[in-house]
């Protein structure tokens, strides 16, 4: 296993500098929003906590932590890192990410949008104020981070004239709801629901059978479960379960892949051949779930991975 210590002194001090627990440029994190022409703040946002824009650079992150994790000096080398946490490194990191990925996650924070614009097209979103929620060190048990978070996110919303936030992924809900309110009671003011509990689709015949793999933080702790599923029914998609799907849902791999990549690999073919066998077509609901299935995803029994939005948004991907 990598060196703990070594790593969350990075996010942290990262995190304390530049707002993300990992480098990122400010063309991935809020690019899209601009070709959108969503305005800066008002009374209802879309709030993305930067986890589907991060993705991207952390799943680039993870590949070099795999090579650091098999070699002797993995200590020495992160430790080397770690010294560099307070230097802007969003465009050195961004030359090893993928332009592809950065586009995919743009294309379906847009899709997202615009489902909620179907209801409301009065929303609006913080750009650099969009404040990551923390869930890395939550997960980790580092709570002296939270204070620092949750006060940060407090002030953003007021800032910013917010009254109601529209999170759309299961870590950022999770967060704003139930866990940094204990640290910044005022939190507590503003509305927070999950964009799957908004949006209304309509209805469609894309014919498709999947499975879905429910992320823990939907499933265990927001009851976001049959919410998605009837969605995706009255586009015409058949859901077939896997056992281990709502409340008894299966880890996907995370939050460890930052700790222990090679370890979390594991388990992430332990679920995706759950999944696979069940159907071919995989649709999730979290970039994270997304990322860590998709890493293992890479033999002769290829299944296609989709994130939710992609076929409620009705994107083009291609079904094995």
């Amino acid at each position: 296993m990598l060196n703990v210590k070594y790593l969350l002194d990075f996010m942290k001090a990262h995190m304390e500098s530049y707002g993300t627990p990992v480098p990122i440029t400010d063309f991935a994190a809020h690019a899209w929003a601009e070709q959108l022409g969503l305005k800066k703040g008002g009374e209802t946002i879309v709030y993305t906590g930067l986890l589907y824009q991060l993705v991207p650079f952390i799943d680039a992150t993870v590949k070099y932590l795999e090579v650091i994790d098999k070699t002797k000096q993995s200590s020495g080398l992160l430790k080397l890192i770690s010294s560099l946490a307070k230097i802007d490194l969003g465009k050195v990191v961004s030359a090893f990410v993928p332009k592809d990925k950065i586009e995919r996650e743009h294309k379906i924070l847009k899709s997202i949008v615009k489902l909620l614009m179907k209801g409301n097209t009065n929303i609006g979103y913080l750009y650099s104020d969009d404040v990551y929620s923390g869930v890395l060190f939550y997960d980790f048990g580092y709570d002296g981070e939270l204070n620092l978070i949750a006060k940060r996110i407090f002030n953003s919303l007021t800032q910013n004239s917010v009254k109601k936030v529209i999170t759309i992924d299961p870590h950022t809900t999770h967060m704003l709801r139930n866990v940094l309110p204990q640290f910044e009671e005022k939190l507590k003011m503003f509305e927070v629901m999950n964009y799957l509990e908004l949006i209304d689709v309509e209805r469609g015949n894309l014919g498709l059978e999947v499975t879905i793999h429910d992320p823990c933080y939907y499933a265990r702790y927001s009851n976001i479960r049959e919410q998605p599923r009837a969605l995706l029914s009255k586009i015409g998609v058949k859901v077939k379960e896997v056992k281990r799907s709502g409340g008894n849902t299966f880890c996907c791999g995370g939050p460890i892949e930052a700790l222990s990549p090679n370890f979390s690999k594991k388990v992430s073919e332990i679920r995706l051949n759950e999944l696979r066998n069940a159907s071919k077509i995989i649709v999730t609901m979290c970039p994270i779930c997304f990322a860590n299935l998709s890493r293992v995803n890479n033999d002769n029994n290829k299944a296609t991975i989709v994130d939710i939005a992609e076929l409620l948004g009705q994107l083009t991907f291609s079904p094995p």
